[in-house]
């Protein structure tokens, strides 16, 4: 007990060193949220769409991270300017790459949640977030400041991108069909 009255989160990641992290943060999930298209909750709201519908969902969603990422570089320093947060230039291209990590595993999540399988959906959510924490911490514990988040972000991404992967048939998704309107 006497350890963890010692330990002081702040200590580790000041409030301030926060607020700079997640005003980049809300920069490019803003931009990310613009760029969603709806196909992942086409996905889940229609289980009878068959594996070509949802191969649509594959081209598109990757090529709108992209265009994410791009803007958000692009646009960091208008966002600093407009947020009155001069960290979203530094943040903003790191947090980018987390995002288009993560939108890698919209689909495989969707089709999860379309075939009901809310369990898998749950364990990838939990896995993602004990990853995050712990890497944060870690990070923020060896000194590595608002990168800790960061980096943090990057590997809850990685984790649940890699927990999709193996727990979903990359056919549902991935199998090639013609694409049409």
């Amino acid at each position: 007990h006497d350890v963890l009255a010692a330990f002081n989160a702040e200590d580790l990641l000041p409030p301030e060193v926060q607020g700079e992290v997640y005003a980049a943060l809300v920069f490019v999930q803003t931009l990310a949220t613009a760029s969603s298209l709806g196909v992942q909750q086409y996905i889940a709201a229609n289980p009878s769409v068959g594996r070509d519908v949802a191969f649509h969902g594959a081209p598109l969603l990757p090529a709108a991270g992209v265009l994410v990422c791009g803007v958000a570089y692009v646009a960091r320093g208008v966002g600093a300017d407009i947020m009155n947060a001069p960290s979203v230039i530094k943040y903003a291209p790191a947090l980018a790459l987390s995002h288009f990590i993560d939108r890698c595993g919209w689909l495989p999540r969707n089709i999860l949640v379309r075939d009901m399988r809310f369990r898998m959906v749950g364990i990838r959510l939990a896995l993602g977030e004990v990853s995050y924490a712990a890497t944060t911490v870690l990070f923020a514990y060896l000194g590595y400041g608002g990168w800790s988040i960061i980096i943090g972000n990057v590997v809850r991404a990685v984790v649940a991108l890699s927990f999709m992967v193996i727990v979903t048939n990359w056919r549902d998704y991935l199998q090639p069909s013609p694409l049409a309107w």
